[in-house]
Parts: C-alpha cells; structure tokens; sequence
C-alpha cells in the first residue's frame, strides 16, 4: 500500500468515526436540516432569543473537528461574521420565513454578510432548524454533501454563529440556526 493510500484510508476511518460518534450520541436530534430552496416558514409573530447555552465557540470546536479529519485548516471566529448571522436569524423570524434567500426581494445571505461590515473575497452559509443541540445540527450539516462542502472548503477562513429560539408555523418552539463562512 502506498503513503498516499495509506492517508486516504486513515481519513476516511477518521471521518467515519467522528460521523458515527455523532450519530450514536446524538441520535434523538430530529434528521431534517436545511436544503437548497426549502421555504418553510416561521411565525412572523415569533419570539426569539439568543440562546446562551450555544456559544459560537462551541460550534467552531465541532466544525474544526470536523475539517482537521479533512486536512483542512481550522476557522476562526469572526465578531462580523456572528453579527451578521444573528441578524439573518433575527431577519427570518421578524419576517416569517426559513430560506437562504429572502422571499419577496431575495435578499442573500452575503448582503447580511457586507451589512455586518465585513468585506469578503468568498462567503457561504449554512441553515439548520429544528434540532436541539450544536452536536445534532454538526452531525447534520456533516450528513448533507452540500453543507458538508461548507464546512471543510479551504476557501474559508473565519466563520460567525447564531442559534434563534422561534416559534414555527404551528406554534410549537423552533431552534433557527445560521452559520456565515467567510474569507477576506
């Protein structure tokens, strides 16, 4: 066997390890996370808060695992790239919906991004809805080949977090969270 497919199998034991921690651990999160043009919506009477016990730092711990089974260089935390996720997250409950562009004007995730102050070469976004904890919704974005592609592009280089309690449609607690990539 040689080097290079002797690395190859070690990351995809790797990978598939951390994967099946995730799921036996966390296997009562709910499976659905985001897809590219879902448009579920959200109360637009819903209350939200910030939810403390889910410090950005938590997520990044969980995404740089993640991209250093893939050889990828860790993120860092940016307080533009937090601040511009709070505010799609705010956005999509004071305006009812769960999409990665906004109905009605299409407003994208990069405008909160640019919003927020921060000037960015490359930029990205991931959605999760519904699950109750930063493993759960890790484990998710890990399960879907696009989100997946998100958190271990080597384009990005910082990331900013925010998880928005909401009520959905049919009135039941909803967890909305939003994750910006960024590169200046």
């Amino acid at each position: 066997m040689t080097s290079q497919s002797t690395r190859t199998t070690y990351r995809q034991i790797a990978v598939a390890f951390v994967v099946f921690r995730l799921v036996a651990f966390f296997s009562a999160s709910p499976l659905a996370f985001a897809k590219a043009g879902d448009t579920g919506t959200v109360s637009a009477a819903a209350t939200s808060a910030r939810l403390e016990q889910f410090p950005p730092q938590q997520f990044l711990d969980l995404t740089n695992a993640v991209r250093q089974t893939y050889g990828v260089l860790p993120l860092t935390l940016d307080d533009q790239l937090n601040a511009a996720a709070q505010a799609k997250a705010q956005d999509m409950v004071d305006k009812g919906y769960w999409a990665h562009f906004r109905p009605g004007d299409n407003k994208a995730p990069w405008d909160f991004i640019s919003e927020a102050g921060y000037s960015y070469h490359v930029a990205g976004e991931n959605l999760a809805k519904g699950f109750r904890s930063p493993e759960g919704i890790t484990q998710a974005w890990v399960a879907s080949p696009t989100h997946l592609a998100n958190l271990v592009s080597p384009k990005y280089s910082n990331v900013g977090y925010a998880s928005v309690m909401s009520t959905d449609s049919d009135g039941s607690s909803v967890l909305l969270t939003v994750e910006m990539f960024g590169h200046k």
